[in-house]
């Protein structure tokens, strides 16, 4: 597969309510002008094709989140039909993209991704995406679907599935023979620059075991209690800036979060002042 970028996105999440909005405020467009951001994720269903249209005019590149929420056991093919049709406005308006659902490590009625719902373990995901993908693969046929990042972390009942076991699970289940990219999730909630080093290390290590796939961060932050927004923003900027080192399968970094229209993730959401801190990464570039 060719990489569409060898110089890695520097990306960010976009709102976190599939609100449909016909225009995003001006303000988010003036946050990723002073971050440098050149590449959104957004939730599909949810964006409006003219905010795709508005942000690849900007000369943006744009993934897509499939938004699904299961709120009942249902087969594979009624998820599929679905899909075809809640995702077609996004394929028209030039998404190719797509993160394949998000966490289905977990399920809770916040978050309600499917596990024990829908699927048993991570091999059980493996086989619903196989089945479902099969019909989005004849109805969007330039579409690249990811394996969607993980909640990490270990089982919490009632929560989560321990991320590394579903990981595994979805490994001897053919992961690789039904996505065409991989996507991480994440976190930290300290600010040393070891522990951010850390983590670009660990998302370097899978880009190398998995060097025949792109592999995406779709989301990072530091969802602490514990650091200024401006600090944050210092953080993000050395987390951009250690991507360099990432293999050549690397495809993008996307912070969580531009922005909640409910006050949701108020920890995360980006400011003017994480915006400009996070824009230093060009200053970072050469000297971590």
């Amino acid at each position: 597969m060719t990489f569409i970028n060898p110089d890695y996105f520097i990306g960010v999440h976009g709102p976190a309510e599939p609100d449909n909005a016909a225009r995003w405020p001006s303000e988010y467009f003036s946050m990723m002008d002073a971050a440098g951001v050149n590449s959104v994720k957004v939730l599909t269903p949810g964006t409006s094709p003219a905010v795709i249209s508005q942000l690849r005019q900007g000369g943006r590149f744009v993934l897509a989140r499939v938004f699904y929420q299961f709120r009942e056991a249902e087969p594979p093919e009624n998820v599929a039909r679905k899909l075809i049709y809640e995702l077609r406005p996004a394929y028209n308006a030039g998404v190719r993209w797509f993160e394949f659902l998000n966490e289905p490590n977990v399920h809770s009625d916040a978050s309600p991704e499917g596990m024990w719902l829908m699927w048993q373990n991570g091999a059980r995901f493996v086989q619903f995406a196989r089945v479902v993908l099969q019909q989005l693969r004849v109805a969007f046929p330039q579409a690249r679907w990811g394996f969607p990042g993980l909640s990490p972390g270990g089982d919490i009942p009632g929560l989560r599935y321990d991320s590394n076991r579903f990981f595994n699970e979805a490994l001897s289940a053919g992961l690789q023979t039904v996505f065409n990219f991989i996507c991480m999730h994440v976190y930290w909630t300290g600010g040393t620059q070891g522990e951010i080093s850390d983590a670009a290390a660990n998302v370097a290590a899978v880009c190398r075991s998995f060097s025949y796939r792109p592999v995406a961060v779709t989301e990072f932050s530091n969802p602490s209690v514990n650091y200024t927004k401006a600090e944050k923003g210092n953080q993000y900027a050395m987390f951009y800036a250690l991507c360099r080192r990432m293999p050549p399968n690397f495809l993008g970094a996307y912070s969580f979060l531009l922005g909640s229209s409910s006050g949701a993730f108020p920890f995360e959401t980006w400011t003017p002042e994480l915006a400009a801190t996070a824009g230093r990464w060009k200053d970072y570039f050469y000297s971590l």
